[in-house]
């Protein structure tokens, strides 16, 4: 129950930061390519972060001090925001950011899984119920958010955070570790400790658990991309207000919750694979929605559908890579899921933003595209 409360609270600070950081870019005058770049900042040291927190995780017999660095660290941080109205400067601040809070999903999916027996039942239950507290972090921050935009402003919001992200450090003392089975061996070669699957990759290749993780790269490329100026094509688009346009991307997390609580039987009948395939579908259907929004009706049906779809892909993933990877390297499985789909985030706002300067209609058209293609390459290259 404690690293169930610790990852909702933890989520609702770093998530929600990321769409309050699209109205504190505007409100110091960022151009819509410059707050795009918010995810690729993001996306880029998250690509590097995810793979080193996981990594070291790995090497430790207690999993829950590194935890508690990682939320400490991104604590201290959040107060640097305050300091500047710079774009370039906060984009500095955002890196620094990045690369300290991604070390809550691997080390938490990583404890999750410990908790479980060695099947898919086991495992997808409880990566159901923590993406569900992921899920609930983000719609509640969202929510918060949403009302608190009505009479206070961005920087305000962040005064608001630099005090929220201290109390998962304090519920954090109470998590409990598993039972862990193994334990990686300390590699001598610092790259090899940083980035194991330089010296062996040959856990990639059961199962076509390399596609899983390229299918996650390419859907979260369309879906960063689709999502990277969704707030400016919202408010300056649609003419939404700022308070609504937050308050309806946080159906997405409130539908996640429903799909994670679903995902687990959908996965013991039909298998992780075909979850997560069926999940990478439905999320297509998002960018085309929102294609075709002229009010804020199509754009909650988008968000909707996103959520709905997102416990399909997420627990699917995790469940697959789960059973398919080294028992002693799980953190640094799970924490390749994170970087491949930051990865994805870091580049897909890049070629989405270029577009959206041209066009927000031709942008949701290629990002729909962009992840059709990816389910089918996941369907065709992985089995059971």
């Amino acid at each position: 129950m404690a690293l169930l409360i610790t990852t909702t609270i933890g989520m609702l600070v770093t998530f929600t930061f990321n769409i309050l950081l699209q109205s504190r870019f505007r409100e110091v005058g960022a151009s819509i390519f410059v707050i795009s770049l918010i995810s690729t900042v993001n996306g880029g040291m998250s690509t590097i972060s995810g793979a080193v927190w996981g990594s070291i995780s790995d090497e430790h017999k207690n999993r829950k001090p590194l935890l508690l660095l990682s939320i400490g660290l991104t604590a201290i941080t959040f107060p640097l925001f305050l300091l500047s109205d710079n774009p370039l400067v906060l984009l500095v601040f955002l890196g620094i950011l990045a690369f300290f809070k991604k070390g809550l999903q691997p080390i938490s999916m990583a404890l999750a899984t410990e908790y479980a027996d060695d099947d898919i039942r086991s495992n997808s239950r409880e990566l159901a119920l923590l993406n569900t507290s992921f899920s609930l972090g983000m719609f509640v921050g969202r929510v918060a958010l949403s009302f608190f935009f009505l009479d206070n402003s961005p920087k305000e919001a962040i005064m608001l955070f630099c005090f929220i992200s201290w109390i998962p450090l304090i519920t954090g003392v109470f998590i409990r570790e598993g039972n862990r089975k193994t334990q990686k061996e300390k590699s001598k070669k610092i790259l090899h400790r940083l980035f194991p699957i330089v010296s062996d990759y040959t856990p990639l290749k059961k199962n076509g658990l390399w596609a899983i993780y390229l299918g996650s790269f390419i859907r979260q490329f369309g879906i960063s991309g689709t999502m990277a100026a969704i707030l400016i094509f919202m408010t300056e688009n649609l003419l939404l207000s700022y308070s609504l346009a937050v308050l309806l991307s946080s159906l997405n997390p409130m539908f996640q919750m429903i799909s994670h609580l679903m995902s687990g039987k959908i996965i013991t009948k039909t298998g992780p694979r075909k979850s997560m395939v069926g999940g990478i579908l439905f999320s297509s259907l998002t960018p085309i929605l929102f294609f075709l929004a002229t009010d804020w009706r199509l754009m909650a049906a988008g968000y909707i559908s996103l959520g709905l779809a997102y416990g399909a892909f997420i627990n699917g993933a995790s469940t697959f890579i789960s059973l398919n990877c080294p028992p002693e390297r799980k953190a640094e499985f799970m924490g390749m899921l994170t970087s491949m789909r930051s990865l994805g985030a870091m580049i897909g706002p890049v070629f989405s933003g270029i577009i959206a300067n041209y066009s927000f209609d031709w942008m949701f058209i290629i990002m729909n595209i962009i992840m059709v293609f990816a389910a089918m390459m996941v369907l065709l290259n992985t089995k059971e």
